[in-house]
């Protein structure tokens, strides 16, 4: 018996050592064989250019100009006969570009701090396979003695080693160890976007206006330094949201266009799905829309049944400053046609559902929108990760390390997916049953060979209130997968505001 134990545990050691030494292209082979759904998404090691439109033909002329755009092989960094906008690092460098054409120039020098910043390609560098556990120590990207003695570590890595970075439970870095802030200010960036926690050592007014105000001072926070395994988790979804949302290709490129009037890489229009039964509870969760900072979407409000306060709802819209539709659906009709008119009457190019009785934070909409950028799922959500129990007046999180996968479960929540349209079409929207119509769509979406994706479970609360749910669970259910528990409704523990 002792022979046979060895030798299987020297070929499992064998094994782990090949693994290790195979090609990644090899790897990734090996992986679609044996029937796993894989990504490489880190970009360890030297960069690819990634190859989608970015709207008109754009030209970089000068070294920090082409540095911006470097991540992007559309961007020439000669002026060509198709040139429509051109970057340069200052305004003596526009002098006779333009002349007899028209061609927009975009100044470096006279624009926004961020517009100076090395962009990132989301669909390489993104939190895709992160996880929450890590490595217990911190790294710095430079020798530790230019680090301030209190925040020095003892490992080093290199900037380029992001897999590394993201496994360790902070990185520490300093203005030593790049060329200038826009140069840091990219690189840091790029790390926040693949899920790493990054500790800013020293205060930097002109890192500041370079990373913009939210991810400069997530970073600086000197709480990162003793953050427990939640609190880690959620410096990390905050500074990935931040950096996806200001510091990738596309979101450059709107930046950088927004003063010429020319048309960027658009922010898509979410029709934000809202199907009610219960007239008590339509104030609230047009609240919840309400409180959404992404800017582009619509409510499709349908009220399903009778006793609804129509004068009350259409008030409350109005203060809603966003496109709202009413529909008065009779109460015979099932959850999921009930759900298909509302999609049919909606115009956005992203779906989405919000149920009337759980919480929701003011970022879920950018999170998932965020998502569907850089998985490129055509239906993309968050698994109910965070419970609030009524009855039991607790408040847990489960599945813990569960999200940023792509999936063949139904692990999402009903009330926290986002579907394109194209794919809503192709699988003829939800089913026409009374309850789990959520999870019937995400089996057509699987079954019809497309790609679903797990994001985090941060800034969605599930709520259950002990009566009226299509999903019949005692609270014993959810406390026995509970990782953590907070005493009474504790939606600042879930990431809601």
């Amino acid at each position: 018996l002792q022979r046979v134990v060895r030798r299987l545990y020297w070929s499992a050691r064998r094994l782990t050592w090949l693994s290790r030494r195979l090609p990644r292209a090899g790897y990734q082979l090996l992986r679609r064989a044996a029937g796993f759904s894989w990504k490489i998404s880190l970009g360890d090691g030297p960069p690819s250019e990634a190859q989608y439109r970015l709207g008109p033909d754009i030209a970089a002329a000068g070294p920090r100009a082409e540095a911006v755009l470097a991540a992007s092989s559309r961007v020439d960094s000669a002026v060509g006969e198709l040139t429509e906008v051109v970057i340069v690092d200052e305004p003596e460098a526009a002098e006779g570009i333009s002349a007899g054409r028209r061609i927009a120039i975009v100044v470096l020098s006279q624009s926004d701090p961020r517009a100076s910043v090395p962009a990132f390609d989301a669909e390489r560098l993104n939190p895709v396979g992160w996880a929450t556990d890590h490595r217990g120590h911190a790294v710095a990207l430079g020798t530790p003695d230019h680090l301030p003695r209190t925040k020095r570590v003892r490992r080093t890595v290199s900037i380029d080693a992001r897999s590394t970075c993201r496994r360790a439970h902070h990185v520490v870095d300093t203005a030593a160890y790049h060329t200038d802030a826009p140069a840091r200010a990219g690189a840091l960036a790029a790390l926040a976007a693949v899920g790493a926690v990054v500790h800013i050592a020293d205060k930097d007014a002109e890192l500041h206006h370079c990373l913009g105000s939210e991810l400069y001072g997530l970073m600086a926070d000197e709480t990162i330094l003793t953050a427990g395994q939640h609190q880690r988790e959620a410096f990390s979804v905050a500074m990935r949201r931040a950096a996806l949302r200001d510091h990738s290709l596309r979101a450059r490129v709107r930046q950088l266009l927004a003063p010429t009037g020319l048309c960027g890489p658009a922010l898509p229009t979410v029709s934000i799905l809202l199907a009610t039964r219960r007239p008590d509870r339509v104030t609230a969760a047009i609240d919840a829309v309400a409180s959404q900072t992404y800017p582009r979407f619509e409510l499709m409000l349908a009220l399903h049944g009778d006793g609804f306060d129509r004068p009350g709802i259409d008030r409350r819209l109005l203060g809603l400053d966003r496109p709202a539709r009413v529909l008065e659906v009779p109460e015979h009709l099932p959850l999921g046609t009930v759900l298909n008119e509302a999609a049919s009457a909606s115009s956005g190019s992203l779906l989405t559902k919000f149920d009337d009785d759980d919480m929701y934070g003011p970022e879920h909409l950018w999170d998932l929108v965020l998502t569907h950028e850089y998985s490129q799922a055509p239906l993309v959500g968050k698994g109910a990760e965070f419970v609030y129990l009524e009855n039991s007046d607790i408040t847990l999180h489960r599945w813990r390390g569960a999200g940023e996968r792509y999936v063949t479960t139904q692990s999402i929540a009903g009330g926290a997916l986002m579907i394109t349209r194209p794919c809503f079409d192709a699988v003829m929207g939800w089913r026409p049953i009374p309850r789990s119509v959520d999870q019937a769509l995400i089996a057509d979406v699987v079954g019809g060979g497309h790609r679903v994706y797990r994001t985090h479970g941060m800034g969605y609360v599930l709520i259950r209130h002990g009566g009226g749910h299509t999903w019949k669970a005692e609270d014993e259910y959810f406390l026995a997968q509970a990782h953590e528990t907070r005493a009474g409704c504790d939606f600042a523990f879930a990431g809601v505001a």
